[in-house]
């Protein structure tokens, strides 16, 4: 919130798939401007913004006193624009992977010393810790849904089952008491019992 401290920053998202940058949230300057540009590749064959190093090179300095190729880079507060950005990697899952990164211009009248690159780095481990945060409620929002179609289908399931079953034995249901009947009329009493246990049991 402070345009001193960062005249601008920029986070980007990583999307393995493209390869592409999308960049997701920005400060100080509007999204397509030209510091601003939507998606970056990540084969570094761009002319801006080398996002795809902090794979392999983690947090890197980058030197804007030629431009690096911008036009009219943000100045902030300020009456010029930064001469320099640091670019820190936003860290995410069990093996700390960068998923994206944080892109921060720094404030031209300030130095970069320990304390203000100990400031951005807490900078990204806030905004890695809010990704992670979101990415583990979705996981459990998912996990929560899954569970729950399990549950609806084996409900159906069971149902199915238990439909499947009771159709035949309701079609032997009149057999049996059919010869129920038989046995009582001829004196069979122990077999008519145990027709009518047969029954009982099979309509369960």
């Amino acid at each position: 919130e402070n345009p001193q401290d960062l005249p601008f920053t920029l986070a980007y998202h990583f999307d393995d798939a493209a390869p592409l940058a999308h960049l997701v949230a920005a400060t100080g300057t509007r999204r397509g401007d030209p510091a601003a540009p939507d998606t970056i590749a990540m084969d570094g064959s761009a002319a801006i913004w080398p996002v795809g190093r902090v794979r392999t090179e983690g947090e890197l300095i980058l030197d804007l006193t030629n431009g690096a190729g911008i036009r009219g880079l943000p100045t902030g507060s300020w009456d010029r624009a930064p001469t320099r950005a640091m670019l820190v990697p936003l860290l995410t899952g069990p093996e700390r992977t960068a998923n994206g990164c944080l892109l921060v211009g720094l404030n031209p009248y300030r130095p970069l010393n320990e304390a203000m690159a100990g400031f951005i780095r807490l900078v990204a481990g806030q905004v890695s810790a809010s990704l992670e945060s979101a990415r583990s409620l979705e996981f459990q929002l998912q996990r929560a849904e899954a569970l729950a179609q399990l549950d609806q289908a084996k409900s159906q399931f069971f149902s199915n089952v238990s439909h499947e079953f009771r159709t035949p034995l309701t079609l032997i249901s009149g057999p049996l008491a059919e010869a129920q009947r038989h046995a009582r009329t001829t004196g069979i009493d122990d077999l008519a019992a145990n027709l009518e246990i047969v029954e009982r049991n099979a309509l369960r």
